[in-house]
């Protein structure tokens, strides 16, 4: 017998396990009373750090400083990102599957899609020397360790029908239709001066045609609809589940994120190639380096 949560099965054993996985992490989120163990061995109670206060501890970290921001797209394959080794990289979903081709690995590593990480929650689990920063939502079967770091994703729309923006990542991020608009707000928060997208080809062939925004299992007859939508053709397999995205929320959240970025002097860049995303000024990518030795 298998139970469901979403398009996820589970067996009945695993359910209390990671349910109390989930309640235990979301309790966590917030300062929490527990026992600190001293160097000489004694134990004393006090207050610890909850994942939002750790989250906290990031807010202006790489101030005035530059990153990329690397989507998942097949225009990934005509670039050459060598350059990248030495800066600063946000990355989501199953981007990890390139690092060895890289050469690199980025040094902050997104996951909110409750699909998308429960079918990657072993390499999750298994990933180390990154940051990885996981939505509550996927507590229920993401383990709590030194490198990973919960964040509280929520819904929220302003009177115009965008999405939010949050420039308290540390107390919720908002969500837009697409994991680049966390790691945006991300970049906001972390005080980068300029943000340079790659990899955000926005472009999704015929699924939003043929499907309604929200999730579709791949088979036998969609599976060429899902080929070439990201850098590797075996992004996904059959049996997997994919999302169909909202494209005119992904607009406005794009939008959003460009205003909040000028507003504040500060400016988000497409470097990519092949890119239907026009919310953000082109610029050519290997011009970012000209001036580097």
């Amino acid at each position: 017998m298998k139970l469901k949560y979403g398009s996820i099965k589970f067996s009945p054993f695993q359910f209390p396990m990671w349910l109390f996985r989930s309640l235990i992490t979301k309790y966590m989120f917030f300062d929490y009373p527990g026992i600190s163990f001293q160097k000489d061995g004694r134990k004393s109670f006090r207050h610890l750090d909850g994942y939002q206060t750790k989250l906290e501890k990031y807010y202006n970290k790489h101030k005035g400083q530059r990153c990329f921001l690397l989507g998942n797209g097949p225009s990934l394959r005509q670039m050459d990102l060598s350059n990248l080794k030495n800066e600063i990289i946000i990355g989501a979903n199953g981007i990890y599957k390139e690092f060895d081709n890289l050469g690199f690995k980025t040094n902050y590593l997104f996951f909110e899609d409750t699909e998308q990480t429960f079918l990657r929650r072993k390499d999750i689990n298994s990933l180390t020397e990154i940051t990885k920063l996981v939505g509550l939502n996927n507590a229920y079967y993401i383990k709590r360790s030194t490198d990973t770091v919960f964040f509280n994703p929520r819904h929220g729309f302003d009177l115009e029908g965008s999405p939010k923006f949050s420039r308290e990542f540390a107390s919720g991020v908002f969500l837009g239709a697409t994991i680049s608009y966390i790691m945006l707000q991300w970049a906001y928060f972390l005080g980068f001066s300029e943000v340079y997208v790659l990899g955000i080809d926005h472009n999704y062939g015929e699924l939003p045609k043929l499907f309604p925004p929200g999730k579709i299992e791949i088979t036998e007859q969609n599976i060429h609809k899902v080929r070439g939508l990201h850098f590797s053709d075996h992004y996904y397999k059959i049996g997997d589940v994919i999302g169909v995205p909202h494209v005119d929320i992904q607009n406005k959240a794009y939008e959003k994120a460009n205003e909040v970025f000028q507003s504040t002097g500060r400016k988000v860049y497409n470097a990519g190639v092949n890119s239907k995303l026009e919310a953000f000024e082109k610029i050519e990518f290997n011009s970012l380096f000209t001036n580097k030795t």
